[in-house]
């Protein structure tokens, strides 16, 4: 499996949000990514009440997502943060923490196949936080990873430049079955 800019434990990072979150500089597609985990929250859970904890910019911003795509969406919530979504922190809801896990919990244990992880420094799509903590994770759960840091490259440059390490990793994977 080859993977950059990893989403990893990004339930984790919904969990922590809430009218005070700081998130770092990811730019607007931030608050895309946020609209979008809600809605399908909101979906799969109703019984978790999430809209209870939103303001009415986040409660729009919600139902926009479910029918606008990404670049349409992040330009109307450009002037939004992921934290003027919430009149309360999502963690005070009941049982977040294990709802949020059921629904978008990364697994680091389990694989069959080596993982090549490749992650750039200058992301703003999705932290490189979340990829590095993922990648110790498999490491510490005894799975076949491999890290590759890209310190000069984006969300989309990453795969990119990552190719000349992930092309020769998928041969000797692929050889070795």
């Amino acid at each position: 499996m080859v993977a950059t800019g990893t989403p990893a434990n990004v339930d984790q990072l919904i969990y922590q949000t809430g009218p005070n979150f700081e998130l770092p500089e990811l730019g607007p597609i931030a608050n895309a990514y946020t609209a979008y985990i809600l809605a399908a929250l909101r979906e799969a859970r109703p019984d978790l009440g999430v809209d209870g904890v939103l303001t009415p910019a986040g409660l729009d911003a919600v139902d926009r997502a479910e029918t606008v795509c990404t670049l349409a969406l992040s330009e109307e919530l450009t002037d939004m943060t992921p934290a003027a979504f919430f009149t309360a922190p999502l963690n005070s809801i009941p049982g977040m923490a294990d709802a949020l896990y059921a629904f978008m919990g990364t697994p680091s244990a389990g694989f069959d196949r080596p993982i090549f992880l490749g992650v750039g420094l200058l992301d703003r799509d999705v932290p490189p936080e979340s990829t590095l903590a993922f990648y110790h994770q498999l490491v510490a759960n005894n799975q076949d990873a491999t890290l590759h840091v890209y310190p000069e490259e984006d969300h989309s440059g990453t795969v990119l430049a990552s190719m000349a390490d992930s092309t020769p990793f998928l041969r000797e994977a692929f050889a070795a079955r």
